[in-house]
């Protein structure tokens, strides 16, 4: 099996600084394989502009070719950070951004597992419904599920979601990316969807950069419509968002206004699939 891997040098600068970047970025690539796969060869090679703008890898049955063009530099569009899908994740146990790799596929399934377990056997549904029936989500109703149940704050959210009968939402994530997300059964209805990897979108709460972030709300935010954008369009957004430095996650949850039955999706038909998948690249 062969594999190319075209990269692109960023930022633009004149050429000599460029090229030299370029041989310094190719010669850290070079050593950053061989630190993390000893098993795997990889040395610099012949390529464009009478340089080594090439790394040759190849563990003896597969090779792949990484390259550069010391002429075609720079880029059209601004530059984006994206993660890899979990099963590129699961297969080479890695992803992008590098604080990705530490949320992979496995991590994800087992707390996936401890969030079931605690929702079905340490929050009791009537139980459950008698605490925030008829409440918006706060930070100090959370507290009190997690105080009350001794579950984990996801496990109390996604319990919420899964039950309640408001339009709501919520988004796990890192480094700016959604890591995962999950709708209510009546919000998923009207279109919200949460595509693993989708840009957490500038005006959010969620988005605040850490240094600028004060002392975290204890009610949801109003987000103006325009912010968070689904595949069905945007609206305004309650948003309550929660920074845990411990897991270096945020946990968002979203609620919306309630829509009168005609906005309602047909539950029977059938969504488009590159609607929902490229929901976040419309704005």
């Amino acid at each position: 099996m062969s594999v190319n891997i075209d990269l692109t040098y960023l930022p633009v600068a004149d050429r000599q600084s460029s090229l030299e970047e370029i041989d310094n970025a190719l010669d850290r690539i070079v050593a950053a394989i061989a630190r993390r796969n000893p098993d795997v060869e990889a040395r610099r090679a012949a390529g464009g502009g009478n340089a080594d703008t090439r790394i040759m890898v190849s563990d003896g049955q597969s090779q792949i070719k990484i390259e550069t063009s010391p002429v075609a530099r720079g880029a059209v569009y601004p530059a984006r950070t994206m993660i890899a899908s979990e099963a590129v994740t699961e297969l080479f146990g890695g992803a992008l951004p590098l604080q990705a790799d530490r949320w992979n596929f496995a991590e994800k399934q087992r707390e996936e597992e401890a969030d079931t377990f605690a929702s079905h056997l340490l929050m009791p549904i009537d139980d459950y419904r008698n605490q925030v029936d008829g409440h918006d989500m706060t930070r100090d109703l959370l507290s009190h599920i997690t105080d009350r149940y001794g579950v984990s704050l996801l496990a109390a959210v996604r319990k919420w979601i899964e039950f309640t009968s408001s339009r709501a939402a919520m988004v796990v994530a890192r480094d700016g990316f959604a890591l995962w997300g999950r709708a209510s059964a009546s919000a998923y209805r009207t279109g919200i969807f949460i595509p693993s990897g989708m840009p957490l979108p500038d005006g959010s709460v969620a988005a605040t950069p850490r240094a600028s972030r004060n002392a975290e709300s204890d009610d949801p935010v109003v987000v103006p419509a325009g912010v968070w954008t689904f595949s069905r369009g945007s609206e305004l957004t309650r948003e309550l968002t929660i920074f845990s430095a411990r897991l270096d996650i945020s946990v968002s949850i979203l609620q919306f206004d309630d829509v009168a039955g005609d906005a309602v999706l047909d539950e029977e038909a059938d969504w488009d699939n590159y609607d929902q998948l490229t929901s976040c690249e419309q704005r």
